[in-house]
C-alpha cells in the first residue's frame, strides 16, 4: 500500500495529465477485509429484519496500488474526478465478494452525491425507518438512529473530516430490483484508505410472491 497521503495537500504539486490519470487509476486494486466487521454485519441484520423479498450487502475493502495521482485528487477531495467510487465498484474484487454486481453496470453524473460523515447514521436510519416493500420497522424512529449511530460511530468515531460519503438511490447495477428500495453507501475512509459498501434492494410488493417449493 502506498504510503503517500490523502489527506495533506501539497500545493505545490502539479495537475497530473490526461494519461498520468488513467495510468494511476488502472494500477487501483481492492482487497476485501474478511472477516465482516461486526458494525456492518448489525447494519446489514437491521435492514434484512425490513428487506424480506430483496437483498442486502455489505463488505470493506482496501485500497492498494494507490500513488501520487490518486493522492493528489483524494486529498483535494475530488473523487468524482478520479473515479474512485466507479472503481471499487466495477472492480474484480466487488464482483468476487458479490456475484451479480458487475451486470448492467451504468453510471451517470448524478449517480451519486456527496454527503458529510455527520450525516451517516441519519441516512441510515431514515432508510429503516422506509422499511421494505412488505415488511416495516418494528422499533421507534429512536431505535433506528440508535443502530445509525452506532454504525457511525464502529466506522467514523469521531473522525469525520478523514472521511467522504457517497450515496445512491439509483439501480447503477442489475444486481438492483430498480423500484423504490435501491440504497447505495459507498463510505471511503481517507487516512486508513478504507472503503466500507452498503447495497440494499428490494422487490415490488405488488408482484407475485415467490412459490413455496
Amino acid at each position: 500500500m502506498s504510503t503517500t497521503s490523502w489527506l495533506e495537500i501539497d500545493q505545490q504539486d502539479a495537475r497530473p495529465d490526461a494519461a498520468t490519470l488513467e495510468r494511476s487509476r488502472a494500477g487501483l486494486t481492492f482487497r476485501l477485509r474478511e472477516p465482516t466487521d461486526p458494525a456492518i454485519e448489525a447494519v446489514l441484520a437491521a435492514f434484512r429484519s425490513v428487506i424480506v423479498r430483496g437483498s442486502v450487502f455489505g463488505a470493506a475493502f482496501d485500497v492498494t496500488g494507490d500513488d501520487e495521482t490518486t493522492a493528489w485528487y483524494l486529498c483535494r477531495n475530488r473523487v468524482d474526478e478520479y473515479g474512485l467510487v466507479e472503481a471499487l465498484l466495477t472492480s474484480p474484487a466487488m464482483a468476487a465478494a458479490l456475484p451479480g454486481i458487475d451486470q448492467d453496470v451504468r453510471f451517470d453524473a448524478d449517480t451519486f452525491e456527496e454527503r458529510a460523515a455527520v450525516e451517516l447514521d441519519g441516512m441510515i436510519a431514515s432508510a429503516l425507518i422506509w422499511g421494505g416493500s412488505s415488511a416495516s420497522f418494528k422499533g421507534r424512529a429512536a431505535e433506528a438512529k440508535r443502530i445509525g449511530r452506532a454504525f457511525s460511530d464502529a466506522l467514523v468515531g469521531d473522525r469525520y473530516e478523514d472521511f467522504r460519503i457517497d450515496d445512491s438511490f439509483q439501480a447503477w447495477s442489475g444486481w438492483f430490483d430498480d423500484v423504490a428500495w435501491d440504497f447505495t453507501w459507498v463510505i471511503t475512509d481517507r487516512r486508513q484508505k478504507v472503503m466500507t459498501v452498503v447495497f440494499v434492494t428490494d422487490d415490488d410488493a405488488e408482484s407475485d410472491p415467490p412459490s413455496a417449493g
